[in-house]
């Protein structure tokens, strides 16, 4: 493992892109836009002059925000903030590189620019006989990819399953456009017992103090808890016995996001003998004939909830917050307790699966730090990890086998193994050879066709002495004329399908003669 300056590994190719302001971002389009926003994908464009192809893959970084994205598709880049980094392929590859930009943090400042603080990095880079080991890098880019394939997995596998009880408690309860009419409506207060809880740092005289753990707003997520980091805090016995929370109790956050206003889980008792800070309500049932926890929080959490509590918060800057008066006075729709119980039943089997996966998630999340680590420092061992078959260093062509059909698959064996030479040249071959390898059975979509050897190419970034990495729109329309020339010679051959009302394209078989 060598160590590398930032710039010796990644130039900053900013200057390469016209970016594009927000206001011209579409909905729809051809390309994608990328800019410094968390959103993988802030906008498209068609504007074929805005897109640069030739720098791919490309790393995109937030000046301000610090996130950092991957593209090896053609992109446009958004405007102020947004950086384009371009990596040095003969040195590092780009994956690697993104994946180990993405385990370091970089200190935060405010809105200030954070690419400075990029540039001061140096960079392992896995040497093998001297000389950079690629394989390696991809190797370890391809294991993290997995295990944060994974991880991206048991989330959406949670957001489901909160989707899911979402559905049933429209069902079975309506609020279908937030607002209720069919049951009678109390004040919560009615029902339940509104307490804060104890604050930090107080000061005490002479009381004996006793450590117990406490809930921050940090561990009170919406429709869950995150307990991984429970702090402790040193309190008194009446405190305990004021705040310390039981089964059953519901907390909720007094402010953050006016989306997320509302936010909480009914508390099972994870965490014995433990309190809440000042900054979580705990709503505690004094009716159990009357009111369900679980039906109570989904109640909040609707979007019935959700209008009352941001018409009723008060908003500064973004964050919005509510105080107990206005909890307490919150209009509790009151449907009969037996069917808030058979919603609090499913609620109960969803849960057990919910914790199945997030203990999934937590062990995928800690894996991967791991394997971070250790990859980056040179100590995991990578002879048990395969070597994905798309990105192998290969010196040697390779024939390609004769039950290749599709454009992709033929095209990713040409290209891959393709020597350098003249632009024209590889196209030329490149596609007599794709033909050569396609079943005359098999339906050749023109536009599907082109796409796929834009994209093959924009992969695996050729490179020919003086010429540039990648397809230009020169090279794309330069396909469409080896097609056209291969239907002028009889090589293709058109056919119209009545069922689907289209025209195809076949490879002309040797028994069809010429025309």
């Amino acid at each position: 493992m060598k160590w590398h300056s930032f710039s010796e590994v990644v130039a900053d190719a900013t200057a390469k892109f016209k970016k594009i302001k927000a206001s011209d971002y579409h909905s729809k389009g051809r390309y994608k836009i990328i800019d410094q926003g968390k959103e993988a994908i802030a906008g498209y464009t068609d504007d074929a002059n805005l897109v640069n192809g030739q720098l791919l893959p490309i790393l995109i970084f937030g000046d301000h925000t610090r996130v950092l994205k991957y593209e090896d598709d053609p992109i446009a880049l958004g405007a102020d903030g947004a950086k384009a980094l371009w990596v040095n392929s003969k040195l590092a590859n780009a994956r690697y590189v993104y994946y180990y930009l993405r385990s370091i943090q970089i200190k935060a400042a405010g809105y200030s620019r954070h690419f400075k603080f990029l540039k001061e990095l140096e960079i392992p880079i896995p040497f093998k006989d001297d000389a950079p080991d690629l394989n390696a890098q991809i190797r370890i880019a391809h294991l993290l990819g997995k295990v944060e394939g994974l991880i991206a997995q048991r989330k959406q596998h949670l957001q489901q399953l909160d989707d899911l009880l979402k559905i049933v408690f429209l069902e079975m309860f309506g609020f279908r456009d937030g607002t209720y009419t069919q049951w009678a409506i109390e004040r919560l207060a009615v029902y339940t017992e509104v307490v804060s809880g104890v604050t930090k740092g107080k000061k005490y005289t002479a009381e004996n103090l006793i450590d117990v753990p406490y809930l921050r707003v940090a561990n009170v997520q919406d429709g869950h808890f995150v307990l991984n980091e429970v702090k402790t805090i040193a309190v008194t016995q009446k405190e305990i016995d004021q705040y310390q929370l039981r089964r059953g109790d519901l907390l909720l956050t007094e402010g953050g996001d006016p989306d997320k206003l509302g936010r909480g889980s009914v508390w099972e008792e994870q965490v014995p003998d433990c309190i809440h800070q000042n900054h979580i309500f705990r709503v505690r049932i004094n009716d159990q004939e009357k009111i369900n926890p679980y039906y109570l929080s989904a109640l909040i959490g609707s979007r019935y909830g959700k209008r009352y509590f941001l018409k009723s918060a008060k908003q500064t800057t973004g964050i919005a917050s509510i105080n107990s008066t206005q909890l307490k006075a919150f209009p509790t729709v009151i449907p009969p307790i037996s069917l808030q119980d058979q919603f609090a039943a499913i609620v109960e089997k969803v849960e057990r699966v919910k914790a199945c996966y997030q203990r999934s998630l937590t062990d995928l999340e800690a894996l991967y730090g791991t394997l971070s680590q250790k990859a980056f420092k040179g100590e995991l061992d990578l002879s048990r990890v395969p070597l994905p078959a798309d990105q192998a260093q290969q010196a040697d062509p390779v024939p390609l086998p004769e039950d290749i059909v599709t454009p992709t698959e033929v095209l990713n064996r040409v290209v891959q193994f393709a020597p350098p030479e003249s632009r024209s040249e590889l196209l030329s071959r490149w596609f007599n050879r794709y033909l050569a390898n396609t079943s005359p059975d098999v339906s050749l979509d023109s536009r599907e066709f082109l796409e796929a050897g834009w994209q093959t190419l924009q992969e695996t970034r050729l490179e020919s002495e003086g010429e540039s990495p990648a397809l230009t729109l020169a090279d794309y329309d330069a396909l469409k004329d080896l097609i056209f020339a291969a239907l002028e010679g009889g090589t293709l051959v058109q056919t119209f399908a009545e069922e689907s009302n289209r025209v195809s394209l076949h490879r002309r078989p040797a028994d069809w003669g010429s025309f």
